[in-house]
């Protein structure tokens, strides 16, 4: 019966996904097989299609590239021959992230293009912001700064307006989403020279992630969200001087990269970053040089190190302002 074997597709990319979740590569392609020779069998496109993605995904998660091109390419050309717009950009997508990690940074932007391009034609909002980010990574690493800049804040900016349409459910793991973009964001801007504006986007992601997580405890079922008003740099230096008060502000970067502002009492703001891995490194050698010394051994002057520096640059950054008073942001 062909609706039968239709359910059985569908059981085995239900069954292939589940398994490529747990991180079982293999057995999620044994799945998706089944399923793509079930879909052939009765000659259903979409099936085919839908399979085909799947695979190109677990390939692409093994690191077997050339069969994940292979695999994204067919389900790409069955989905133009369906006429499934939405499936055309996913494809597209799917297909510049591998040629991305093949380091051919050009294809993958085409490729990024033609997705973005689409998801604007069929106001795909969520498919647009995807593309725009991926976009701006790629322009990363060709060394176009400002073109990175541009798409991460577009993308961003996609990515909080739809905020306001999603049900309380689906906005965690938009904010996941969203908050690797404005990581991304405050480096490049930091890269480019621009430390106030990196700060803003630090207070955009923290302030955002503040409202989905007050939205959710104070009501689980409200569908309603009200965007949030993040404070400005210039806000942030009204505060300080005002409270005459110096504030401290980090950025914790998954890439290990930990970005530093320092408010003055007279509103001047200080912009510095750091290495975590280097700190941890240096956690490591000042545990070990106390272990040495005993409990009630006396040593000379501490080694410089990159932690020893950096609580030395920001008390510095603290004393200079009066320092005291201190708070921390």
């Amino acid at each position: 019966d062909l609706s039968d074997l239709e359910c059985e597709a569908k059981s085995f990319v239900v069954l292939g996904r589940a398994h490529y979740a747990l991180g079982n590569d293999l057995l999620a392609i044994y799945f998706y097989h089944q399923s793509l020779d079930i879909a052939q069998e009765i000659d259903d496109l979409r099936g085919e299609a839908t399979a085909l993605g799947n695979l190109g995904s677990a390939y692409h998660s093994l690191g077997e590239y050339s069969r994940a091109i292979d695999a994204h390419q067919q389900s790409l050309e069955i989905i133009q021959k369906i006429r499934d717009s939405r499936g055309e950009a996913n494809s597209l997508g799917s297909l510049g992230n591998v040629y991305f990690l093949l380091g051919e940074d050009n294809r993958a932007t085409d490729n990024y293009q033609h997705s973005l391009d689409i998801a604007r034609a069929i106001g795909d909002r969520q498919g647009e912001s995807v593309s725009l980010h991926n976009l701006g990574v790629a322009f990363r690493r060709l060394d176009d700064l400002t073109a990175a800049e541009q798409h991460f804040q577009a993308s961003a900016r996609i990515k909080e307006s739809l905020h306001e349409q999603l049900p309380n459910i689906n906005r965690l793991s938009l904010l996941d989403a969203q908050q690797v973009t404005y990581r991304l964001w405050q480096v490049t801007l930091m890269d480019l020279g621009q430390p106030q504006a990196a700060l803003a986007v630090a207070e955009r992601g923290r302030t955002q992630a503040l409202a989905v997580s007050m939205t959710r405890s104070l009501d689980h079922e409200a569908e309603a969200f009200i965007p949030p008003t993040p404070l400005t740099p210039e806000r942030i230096q009204d505060i300080a001087i005002q409270q005459q008060a110096t504030l401290v502000e980090y950025s914790v970067l998954p890439s290990g990269r930990i970005l530093i502002w320092v408010v003055q009492p007279d509103g001047t703001i200080h912009a510095t970053e750091t290495d975590a891995a280097a700190l941890d490194e240096s956690l490591r050698d000042t545990t070990d040089q106390f272990a040495t010394l005993g409990d009630n051994a006396r040593g000379g002057e501490p080694p410089e190190t990159p932690l020893s520096t950096l609580i030395q640059e920001t008390q510095e950054s603290l004393t200079r302002g009066g320092g005291a008073s201190g708070s921390t942001l």
